[in-house]
């Protein structure tokens, strides 16, 4: 719009006025509704990049958004969004959708506290569908391996409060007096899933208790046989062999017949050392084994990670002749969201953004702003989806995400980005092609030339555009 008179005279040699300038329209940011808890208000505008966040608006009289910026409102969980969802500046005056004047967050009457799913943490898991927590939305429950529910195994909202306590995890022990007596002939060997450790045991103390998943193989001196169950395993329904009343016992061979005499398998893969927060068993067995030991030949081993770290690698290996099939992994800090949500459903796309630059939607961390859109050939559900996500402080995502559902028609396939020669690239990678500006003033910027990023710093164009 025209700032100034519309007219200028000349008059004795001069111009009667001052020259008008051209400006871009502005809006006051004090004009919006209040933002800030709990009205959630974002702005985006090409000039603003990723977007912007507004807050205590109503202090800051003297900010305006350029023409055409259009913010986005939202409500946090337990808050309900009344009047329009989205405000568009338009020749100095904010404009409201569907003909309305208002927007403001209104409080559910009936949600129970979504605090309780802060409980659920390692070795409680916690199954539910719903984003909020509504009168009649319910909460499963179970746990690890290794542990057992002491308390319901769901909960159920009702006005406001949930129908039940919360339930807890706890482990689950077997008693030693069960156990046949280990002696000569009978060899016992204790695998403790609770120390991680292995040991030859030569009689089982009946007071003592036995963690869940403690197992026990049964083997017989030279000249014995074994029959009956060759190994049992603590479980919350007790020992394994009691349930198959096949107690393992060493029978005499007849003198006429060889010996047997046990080839020991020899040990062909070393478990590094220097592994840390890292879970070692034996795939089969479902043993544990310590790291810097060693596995026999044709053994299938699992690894996994203790809580708050996340594997890096396969989480199966095979001892093979030559070692391992495959490098073994290593656990490291799990300080980053979880980035396998923005990928496993086809019916997105994400793109991630770290202060205000584009990154790769790998290793996310805190203050990452994901942009959830339908993927081709998908369209949003009749329902509210939360399409700007953030990664918290807690390394936890700010909103659940909701799938899109699939189009009517032919699905159309995906298109994969590739650089020169059929490389894929990454979007966190160089080279990017960039465009080249020159800041003329505050505001106005002048295209030069077209570049490639090859590094963070550097940029690599044509000398022409500048010399």
């Amino acid at each position: 719009t025209l700032q100034g008179s519309q007219y200028l005279h000349c008059r004795g040699g001069k111009w009667d006025g001052i020259m008008p300038k051209c400006i871009v329209p502005t809006c006051n940011v004090n004009l919006l509704p209040k933002c800030g808890n709990p009205l959630i208000c974002t702005a985006y505008h090409d000039s603003l990049g990723s977007g912007q966040q507004i807050t205590n608006n109503y202090w800051n009289r003297r900010e305006t958004y350029p023409q055409d910026t259009v913010v986005v409102l939202d409500c946090p969980y337990g808050y309900t969004l009344k009047g329009s969802k989205e405000i568009t500046c338009d020749l100095y005056s904010w404009k409201y959708e569907h003909g309305t004047y208002s927007s403001e967050c209104q409080k559910n009457s009936k949600t129970c506290e979504q605090e309780i799913v802060d409980n659920c943490i390692y070795p409680m898991i916690c199954e539910r569908f719903e984003s909020e927590f509504n009168d009649f939305v319910t909460i499963k429950f179970s746990c690890e391996n290794g542990y057992m529910l002491d308390g319901g195994n769901s909960l159920t909202c009702t006005d406001d409060k949930w129908d039940h306590n919360m339930p807890k995890c706890i482990t689950h022990s077997c008693s030693g007096h069960l156990i046949p007596s280990c002696k000569y002939p009978l060899n016992c060997t204790l695998f403790d899933s609770k120390s991680k450790s292995e040991r030859i045991i030569t009689d089982i103390t009946k007071s003592t208790n036995y963690a869940l998943n403690t197992q026990i193989i049964f083997g017989c001196a030279n000249g014995y046989k074994l029959t009956g169950e060759e190994q049992t395993i603590c479980s919350s329904n007790g020992w394994s062999h009691e349930q198959s009343l096949k107690l393992p016992q060493c029978t005499k061979l007849m003198s006429s017949t060889s010996a047997l005499i046990a080839l020991p398998i020899e040990k062909k893969c070393q478990i590094p050392a220097n592994l840390s927060d890292i879970i070692i068993t034996k795939t089969n067995f479902r043993t544990n084994i310590d790291v810097g030991s060693s596995v026999s030949t044709n053994t299938l081993v699992t690894f996994a990670c203790q809580p708050g770290y996340q594997l890096d690698g396969d989480e199966t290996l095979l001892c093979t002749d030559d070692g391992w099939n495959k490098k073994v992994p290593v656990c490291y800090s799990r300080n980053y969201c979880d980035a396998r949500v923005l990928n496993e459903d086809k019916s997105i796309t994400a793109s991630c953004l770290f202060e205000s630059a584009a990154v790769a939607c790998e290793k996310i961390k805190p203050n990452t702003i994901a942009v959830i859109k339908c993927a081709i050939g998908y369209q949003q559900k009749n329902v509210r989806q939360k399409t700007i996500l953030s990664c918290t402080n807690e390394y936890k995502w700010n909103y659940p995400i909701t799938p899109c559902e699939i189009k009517c028609g032919e699905l159309q396939q995906y298109s994969t980005p590739f650089a020169r020669n059929g490389i894929p690239i990454e979007i966190s990678e160089a080279p990017w092609h960039v465009g080249i500006y020159s800041n003329l003033n505050e505001r106005d910027f002048k295209h030069i030339c077209g570049g490639s990023i090859v590094s963070y710093r550097v940029v690599v164009s044509a000398a022409h555009c500048f010399y």
